[in-house]
């Protein structure tokens, strides 16, 4: 159990990093075209007052451009706080659909950098299973990265959520993965002890182009 727990740690500890810098590299860039707005704000009104008059089409342009990412870096600053208290407890029941969500939202620069657009398409009613929510988005994460390496030409793809008799099934759609062609392992090896603990089941369909993901409404933790 030891082993497993440190293999656990260690995958939630590299996905812990990779969105936290991910997402605080968006919050940078928010930021810097806010300064960059200010500044130019700041010349203006100091060309106006040398001048003896102001434009105000052209504040106002400014203003709008500022408040646009500070309300950009307010969404991003959100988010980043939801996925934070994901670790506040070991076992809770979550709304699947809002955490394929949040994960979209969280991968949207590192989707960008692959040329990857995600869609979410999820059932109207809550999908609610009862599990680890760090190590549920620990697992949608690792498929995440992989389908967005494996991205057909399109380079879009789609997380689909079904609820089922089981519990719930998740299908990313759009990847490009022929039974034939070898490439990364997927599902990874290391990830064993996740899907144990989740009681999650991942496969490669490549005949359908998808990711399957099933999960029961009762994690076995």
């Amino acid at each position: 159990m030891g082993e497993a727990l440190e293999t656990l740690s260690e995958e939630g500890f590299q996905f812990f990093g990779k969105v936290t810098a991910s997402v605080t590299h968006e919050i940078k860039n928010a930021l810097a075209v806010i300064r960059e707005n200010a500044g130019l704000m700041e010349d203006l009104i100091s060309m106006g007052e040398r001048k003896g008059g102001l434009d105000p089409a052209r504040i106002q342009a400014l203003a709008g451009k500022i408040g646009k990412q500070a309300m950009k870096a307010d969404g991003i600053v959100q988010n980043m706080n939801r996925f934070a208290h994901s670790m506040d407890e070991p076992v809770a029941e979550l709304d699947l659909g809002d955490t394929l969500r949040l994960l979209a939202a969280l991968s949207g620069r590192i989707a960008a950098m692959h040329g990857v657009v995600f869609e979410t398409r999820v059932p109207d009613a809550p999908v609610r299973l009862k599990t680890n929510p760090f190590f549920m988005e620990t697992l949608l994460w690792g498929c995440l990265e992989f389908a967005m390496v494996a991205a057909g030409p399109e380079k879009r793809l789609a997380l689909v959520l079904e609820e089922v008799e089981t519990g719930a099934r998740i299908r990313v759609t759009g990847v490009r993965v022929a039974e034939e062609v070898e490439g990364p392992e997927f599902p990874p090896e290391r990830h064993n002890d996740l899907h144990r603990v989740l009681g999650a089941e991942v496969r490669l369909a490549p005949s359908r182009d998808e990711i399957i993901i099933e999960l029961p409404k009762v994690a076995c933790l």
